[in-house]
């Protein structure tokens, strides 16, 4: 709840949050290969007083999410395990993705939401490998894909605002299809039982897809 007295519109309206979610998880064991899957369900509620026009709204929005997730974990020899996990999430905007209205402090800049955002919709495939090459060294390899619907971000505008502070840059919330793909490598190595060396690096290739 914003503080009344200030003079100033809040970067964000009024808002409660009711939240309720229900999870299942299973785990077995199949021919020595550990198997794992989960579901979940999620309702989020969002009750808002906002002003318009020097008028305040109040609006109530809904939203219903999945999300679920199956994985598999083996052992390859005595010294390398493999672990592939593939997982399906979406999930509602934010009350800033869809309300911000002003200027943000933290980034310095005006922040406008957008009303009209669809929930993101986000599809996964993870590759994890481990190999224990020594008793006191291991490394580990990881893989992913990631395909998002409705991926929302914070996209900088041509425009500049002009307020009593000074001028500031203009963000909107948006949405857009996009693709990541990447992976990470590390090497661990115990030097003592007190003192570990791990070095390691990483590659992310995004894109967004509807704007190429």
């Amino acid at each position: 709840t914003n503080r009344p007295g200030t003079g100033i519109l809040p970067l964000i309206p009024d808002y409660i949050n009711n939240h309720y979610a229900i999870y299942y998880i299973l785990k077995r064991n199949l021919l020595g290969i550990e198997f794992e899957t989960g579901l979940r369900g999620e309702f989020r509620n969002y009750f808002i007083a906002r002003f318009e026009n020097k008028t305040i709204v109040k609006e109530d929005l809904q939203f219903l999410n999945y999300a679920a997730n199956i994985g598999f974990k083996n052992k390859i020899g005595k010294t390398i395990t493999t672990h592939l996990d593939i997982s399906y999430t979406n999930r509602p905007p934010e009350v800033n993705e869809l309300f911000s209205n002003g200027l943000h402090q933290g980034v310095s800049g005006i922040e406008v939401g957008n009303p009209n955002l669809n929930p993101e919709n986000s599809f996964k495939i993870v590759n994890e490998w481990t190999g224990h090459l020594a008793e006191k060294h291991h490394i580990n390899l990881s893989l992913f894909y990631n395909h998002i619907n409705n991926f929302i971000y914070l996209q900088p505008q041509n425009d500049f605002v002009v307020t009593i502070r000074g001028a500031f840059p203009l963000f909107s919330y948006v949405g857009t299809d996009a693709s990541m793909l990447g992976g990470s490598f590390k090497s661990i190595t115990d030097i003592t039982k007190a003192f570990q060396w791990t070095s390691g690096m990483s590659y992310i290739y995004a894109r967004n897809l509807d704007q190429k």
